[in-house]
């Protein structure tokens, strides 16, 4: 699952303890286990003008037996810290409670859309898609499940940037022992879904299991690339490869383009974003760095107006711990923007996280130019 990690902890040298800056809880009860899997800043809804974070997620019960506790969960904070808004969500179908978790967020007129997995209750070990539609506040306004039929669960939602009344979700429909990722056109509500294209992605010789993690859409053509990543199944991970794939706004599909690695470990897409050109974008991700054995974050820049994906740079980022006592194992990109400063600069920031050999790890920032 796609985990967004938004804070960076720096550690303070000369003392066993890492300092957290700028660090806050928010919990919504004592017990419950909570984390977020995405966030985003908006400014979208407030009197102030002020922008303000929101980031959805799930909390997770700690008294759940038999079947797994889930609820999705939703806070909006502002930038002083101040918690606006702090809710999880209940979801009900044939008067049942429904477990359930969010995985992306996005922005829509005056109102949020989350995405994420409602699992069933009827049969074990199957899901569908869910949308949660909801207020600024994250009061909702309507929630919508689609069964794709196998375990359906999405990754990414976005707002087209072609047409504001149409949304993108990509994700995974997983299906005995192996899966395909999908992705579909919808509106707002969820209420209407304009198509849905599942595609099965070769990985060796076995079942593959295949995840589509981010899409985004040009506002001129209306072209729509989506990324993900493709393995063999457990316990094999002889295969595994990352995607790019390009597909008209109807859902007609342009081309698919695979890239190979060489690490069968760990070697993924993670989010693609507008550029400052068009049907040009960055992509942040994590793949081996032949230097050193490790996993470390992978940022490219493609070009996909041709017959085929145009890599302007590829290219893999890794760093040193911050002494020598915290020896890095990987790293990974989960999210990048592209903004230009005040002297019209283009740079690349991107969220993500490093993991020690020891088992502990913190959020990663980082900004790269428009080279990479």
């Amino acid at each position: 699952m796609k985990k967004i990690l938004c804070l960076f902890l720096p550690l303070l040298m000369g003392s066993a303890a890492q300092a957290q800056y700028g660090q806050r809880l928010y919990d919504l009860d004592s017990l419950s286990q909570e984390w977020f899997n995405d966030g985003l800043i908006t400014d979208q809804f407030l009197v102030s003008g002020k922008p303000v974070y929101a980031a959805t997620g799930k909390v997770q019960s700690p008294t759940a037996t038999g079947a797994l506790i889930e609820r999705s969960r939703f806070a909006r904070i502002g930038f002083t810290g101040a918690t606006q808004a702090n809710r999880f969500y209940y979801l009900f179908y044939n008067g049942a409670e429904r477990p359930s978790r969010m995985n992306s967020i996005c922005e829509g007129s005056n109102a949020f859309l989350m995405s994420g997995v409602v699992y069933s209750n009827n049969a074990p070990g199957t899901g569908d898609v869910l949308l949660l539609k909801t207020a600024a506040s994250g009061v909702p306004q309507s929630v919508r499940k689609v069964d794709l039929g196998g375990f359906d669960e999405s990754f990414c939602t976005r707002r087209s940037a072609k047409t504001t009344s149409k949304y993108y979700t990509c994700g995974s429909s997983y299906v005995q022992s192996s899966s395909a990722a999908f992705l579909m056109k919808h509106n707002a509500s969820g209420s209407v879904v304009n198509w849905v294209r599942k595609f099965s992605l070769p990985c060796g010789t076995t079942a593959s299991l295949a995840e589509a993690t981010s899409v985004i859409d040009d506002s001129l053509s209306g072209n729509v690339v989506v990324i993900g990543h493709v393995r063999s199944a457990s316990p094999s991970l002889a295969c595994q490869n990352a995607f790019i794939a390009r597909f008209s706004a109807s859902g007609a599909l342009h081309w698919l383009h695979f890239i190979a690695s060489n690490n069968a470990a760990n070697f993924n897409l993670q989010s693609i974003r507008a550029t400052n050109a068009a049907q040009e974008y960055v992509i942040t991700g994590s793949a081996l760095n032949p230097a050193n054995g490790k996993n470390g974050i992978l940022l490219m820049r493609v070009n996909t107006a041709g017959a085929a994906p145009a890599f302007v740079f590829s290219k893999l980022i890794s760093s040193p711990g911050p002494t020598p006592n915290f020896p890095v194992s990987q790293q990974a990109g989960y999210d990048v923007v592209s903004r230009k400063d005040s002297a019209g600069v283009l740079s690349y920031y991107v969220a993500g996280q490093t993991s020690y050999t020891f088992g502990s790890g913190d959020g990663t920032m980082l900004r790269a130019d428009q080279n990479g």
